[in-house]
């Protein structure tokens, strides 16, 4: 089976649905608005995976070289940034959705083993607890 990841993607408009999103949540379940931020360096790039059949997988779909001192920084992407400060007593919750479309350059009409469409991902917990 192959999985097209677009996770080098640099269509960030709202109608563009392949890749990674991700939202991060507060303890009363509002989103927490992401943060922009400048970034010029490497994304792990898109690209066809071949998985076996009883296969599992763990990709890096975050911008290499994020880091703020004194805080959790989560970038799915380059074009989503969250800080958590440590000792940040606030539960947040991060979950994601991740949708796999068939890459433009790359269709195969009738071609069994893409797979294309959409994971929904659980929500984790995060804390800026770590500082303690």
């Amino acid at each position: 089976m192959r999985i097209f990841c677009d996770f080098g993607k640099s269509d960030y408009r709202p109608e563009y649905q392949g890749g990674l999103k991700c939202e991060l949540r507060d303890e009363e379940g509002q989103v927490v608005a992401a943060q922009a931020f400048p970034f010029g360096g490497a994304v792990p790039k898109s690209e066809w995976i071949t998985l076996p059949a009883d296969a599992t997988i763990r990709l890096r779909s975050s911008p290499f070289g994020i880091h703020r001192p004194g805080a959790l920084a989560i970038a799915p992407d380059v074009g989503t940034q969250w800080i958590i400060p440590d000792g940040d007593r606030t539960v947040y919750k991060l979950s994601g959705k991740f949708t796999a479309e068939r890459a433009h350059e790359n269709q195969n009409e009738g071609e069994e083993r893409d797979w294309q469409g959409t994971l929904e991902l659980p929500a984790v917990r995060l804390t800026g607890r770590m500082g303690e």
